[in-house]
């Protein structure tokens, strides 16, 4: 905030933002500013970073909507602070801030933000951000485009899978390797067993039916072990297990709802694979947003550290 004062005295930079010398802020006043913000605010800086992905859904009209839902990755670290309000240890062992993004094309679209302590599915956070983005999607844009969502392991839970079902979307899940799971992956005959390629790796898969015990329904999974690490070929009990889960099988609302190329394309087990991959491409702009802006946020209080992180992202996005 100091470094608004040392602003305030450049012409240059008076020049570039098109404000008069007497009219540039101190960092008196920027503290002023942001300590006129409460935590209710959070909504019309959510209503701003919404507002800017419908106009650029209605520049672009892409016919299929890729969603991702991730926190684990986007961890403010704040560990050097002595005092700040919601700074709480998270899983990467620093304590910090947590906050929960959705992410379409590279882009921050909608945003809570949390302390550390609460994880990716904490509460009905999850819940309500995926009903609010559908509803302003299906309004205010398009009622039928498809919607897929991507999530990792940190949000697997029947209650989001079952909500992406009553929404009608798909979604695109990490599965949990559990004990029963690995056991029927081992029962799989080696002759239902593909090989997926691309540039980089080759990944052995096979699709089952993935249902945990107390589940209502079973979906569609495919059972995945890459081939090589480090260009190295791997024996088949060295290699890692992975477990992909979805709703864009055949009979699914979401895909009957398509074209008939589109539901070829989606129960495609490749196009499953590739899908899942370029999840790690849309933790970019964590990265990108901590670079643009601050990881450290500089004030004691969570409404203030709120406001600051909103306008960060908005100006990220912009």
């Amino acid at each position: 905030m100091c470094y608004f004062d040392d602003l305030q005295r450049e012409e240059d930079y008076a020049a570039v933002v098109e404000m008069p010398r007497r009219q540039m802020a101190s960092s008196h006043a920027m503290k002023r500013f942001f300590g006129a913000f409460r935590m209710f605010h959070a909504a019309a800086f959510r209503w701003v970073l919404q507002q800017l992905f419908l106009r650029r859904l209605q520049q672009q009209k892409p016919p299929v909507l890729m969603l991702t839902l991730d926190d684990s990755t986007m961890v403010l670290d704040n560990d050097e602070a002595l005092r700040r309000e919601g700074c709480d240890p998270t899983y990467k062992k620093v304590k910090g801030f947590q906050p929960l993004h959705l992410i379409w094309e590279g882009k921050i679209i909608d945003a809570i933000f949390r302390g550390g302590k609460r994880h990716g599915n904490y509460g009905q956070d999850v819940t309500k951000m995926i009903r609010g983005i559908v509803s302003l999607i299906r309004t205010r844009y398009d009622a039928n485009v498809t919607i897929v969502l991507r999530v990792d392991a940190g949000f697997f839970d029947e209650k989001n899978f079952t909500l992406c079902d009553e929404l009608r979307i798909g979604f695109i899940a990490t599965g949990k390797a559990l004990a029963a799971i690995k056991q029927k992956g081992a029962a799989i005959p080696p002759k239902k067993w593909g090989e997926y390629e691309n540039q980089e790796q080759v990944w052995s898969y096979a699709p089952f039916s993935y249902q945990c015990d107390k589940w209502t329904r079973a979906y569609r999974a495919l059972y995945t072990r890459p081939v090589y690490q480090d260009h190295q070929r791997l024996l088949e009990f060295a290699r890692p297990d992975n477990i992909i889960l979805t709703n864009l099988a055949a009979g699914e609302p979401v895909v009957e709802a398509m074209t008939r190329s589109d539901q070829k394309y989606w129960q495609d087990d490749a196009t499953l694979i590739f899908q899942h991959h370029q999840r790690g491409a849309d933790e970019l702009p964590h990265r990108g947003l901590k670079d643009f802006g601050s990881e450290e946020l500089p004030f004691r209080r969570l409404a203030r550290n709120q406001a600051y992180y909103y306008l960060m992202v908005i100006g990220f996005f912009l």
